[in-house]
């Protein structure tokens, strides 16, 4: 059938096809030494030969470069690998010693920029406070008492100071004082101060910069203090508790501006018929003026 003969006839084509591509002899040598594997098809006309055991030299044509320093072509050691000098590491040029003048400028505009964080502008560390004040008590509706006093600090360091701290109180009675005396017929019994001393222990725990009217810059800081004395009152002594804050504003390197508030807690027995004594406390609102010595300081290091 024509059919039949038609597909015997492809069958032998593409046998004879197979038959041919067959001969074909691609040789991979994979041999250490570089020649090829002896063997039938081994004969060098009968296929192509590729050797992978050796980089191909693009420069120079040539695939042996064990022996060779220098070369751009595929399987170099890169120059920074290789021993020798690495520019990276070289040593820094010596730098020159600025002269007087040329420092006095590099601190002149040092002072000239603004920075962001700065330094303090106000130095205490291992300094005198010699400390004036005025005050008025605000918590005692029977009795007025004005205090005049002064304050002797030492400061540890910008944080941290100790000191004595003296006082002496002229006091009348109130207008409230009278109305009762006169209305009820009865005499109240108060304590006035006279004078009081105490030891203190005071902190800083925050200071920063104040500006009035876009104008004056003033450093200032926020101190707390404690510590204990004794009050002298119209009837007896008695061991003072005091606690306080003051809020200082810096006028210039040895001046600044004080607001002061005193709380001063103890206990007094007000009426000669009492047995028990009674905790009292006085609330005092003053204001004055710190000197600090010595007058000046200066920076350890430049910022």
């Amino acid at each position: 059938m024509p059919l039949k003969k038609l597909l015997f006839s492809v069958l032998i084509m593409l046998s004879v096809s197979l038959n041919a591509y067959a001969e074909d002899d691609y040789d991979f040598d994979l041999d250490d030494s570089g020649t090829e594997e002896s063997g039938s098809n081994s004969n060098t006309d009968d296929g192509d030969d590729f050797n992978f055991d050796e980089p191909v030299d693009v420069g120079s044509g040539s695939t042996d470069n064990s022996t060779g320093d220098s070369g751009s072509g595929i399987g170099d050691v890169p120059d920074f690998l290789k021993g020798g000098s690495d520019p990276i590491k070289a040593a820094p040029q010596q730098r020159r010693q600025l002269t007087p003048a040329e420092l006095e400028e590099v601190r002149r505009l040092e002072n000239e920029r603004v920075w962001v964080l700065q330094r303090r502008p106000f130095l205490k560390s291992e300094r005198y406070e010699l400390n004036t004040h005025l005050g008025r008590n605000i918590n005692d509706p029977l009795v007025n008492f004005y205090t005049v006093g002064g304050q002797l600090n030492y400061y540890l360091n910008e944080q941290m100071a100790i000191g004595l701290r003296g006082t002496y109180t002229l006091n009348t009675e109130t207008k409230a004082f009278d109305n009762v005396v006169q209305d009820y017929q009865v005499f109240p019994q108060v304590s006035r101060p006279i004078w009081s001393s105490s030891l203190n222990f005071q902190y800083v725990p925050v200071y920063g910069k104040f500006s009035l009217f876009k104008t004056w810059l003033f450093p200032w800081e926020l101190s707390v203090r404690g510590g204990l004395g004794w009050l002298q009152t119209f009837i007896d002594g008695h061991v003072l508790v005091t606690l306080g804050a003051n809020q200082q504003f810096y006028l210039n390197r040895w001046l600044a501006f004080n607001i002061d508030i005193d709380y001063q807690v103890f206990s007094e027995v007000t009426s000669p018929n009492a047995n028990e004594s009674t905790l009292l406390n006085n609330l005092v609102l003053g204001a004055g003026l710190s000197i600090y010595l010595p007058l000046d300081f200066e920076y350890k290091e430049l910022k």
